[in-house]
């Protein structure tokens, strides 16, 4: 997990998703060490490498011992990476939980407890009707998507306390962390980052008009076919608005 705690974290955070989609995307967006390190300033990490818990236990063991090694902790700094733990009572994530908190003891890195939010109250059936309408099946089919706890909700600070009273730092640092969290938004205007323009291009509705092109060749339907004109026009209007709207 990366959190940003400023403004120049917020937009290293924005180019991020865009390269973990464009240059990194395998079945979901990724991102890779070398792409963190080009953006390690503002930022910092929370990891659970092997949160899910289906690795086997040597597996699991040996993730979590790579995602603390020196230099990805040296990444982000002293005081900026930090253990992530969670109890949803499930036991592979108990087991996992547990090398996590002996990596901690025997490396000296901090932890610091989540939950994964999926619902705002216990025993809701919210989660199953979204899940049902996502996958098009009904609460009765027995092999639709289930949730194996009913601990994925909003838990009180009162809840997180005592479900993590064994590790004291763990909730202590969550406030440490919101206390360094300084990011402040201007609304009203664009946050769009800027992004340098290939060669042979002298202004952003040059390229844009070329790549919405490319993109749209052959995707007009048979029985609507646009003339070139038409579609020029088309491209241009959206490339100057588009213009405007990140200037």
């Amino acid at each position: 997990m990366l959190l940003c705690k400023n403004l120049e974290g917020y937009e290293n955070l924005v180019q991020l998703g865009v390269a973990a989609y464009l240059e990194g995307f395998y079945r979901k967006p990724r991102i890779d060490f070398e792409l963190l390190k080009a953006i390690r300033r503002g930022s910092w990490r929370s990891r659970l490498p092997a949160g899910r818990g289906r690795k086997p236990p040597a597996a699991r063991e040996i993730r979590l011992r790579e995602a603390a090694r020196p230099p990805v902790r040296e990444l982000f700094g002293e005081g900026h990476f930090y253990l992530e733990i969670q109890d949803h009572h499930l036991d592979a994530r108990i087991a996992c939980v547990r090398e996590i908190l002996r990596l901690a003891k025997s490396t000296g890195l901090p932890l610091v407890c989540t939950n994964d939010c999926h619902y705002l109250r216990r025993n809701t059936p919210a989660p199953t009707m979204r899940s049902c309408a996502a996958d098009r099946q009904d609460a009765g089919d027995t092999d639709r998507m289930r949730y194996d706890t009913s601990e994925l909700y909003v838990k009180s600070p009162d809840e997180m306390k005592e479900l993590f009273r064994h590790t004291p730092s763990a909730i202590e640092n969550t406030v440490r962390i919101a206390e360094m969290c300084h990011l402040e938004l201007e609304f009203g205007q664009p946050k769009l980052p800027r992004f340098p323009l290939p060669e042979g291009h002298a202004s952003p509705e040059s390229y844009l008009v070329e790549q919405a092109q490319q993109g749209s060749s052959g995707a007009s339907a048979p029985s609507r076919p646009r003339s070139s004109t038409a579609s020029t026009t088309s491209w241009a209007s959206s490339a100057i608005w588009a213009s405007r709207a990140i200037s």
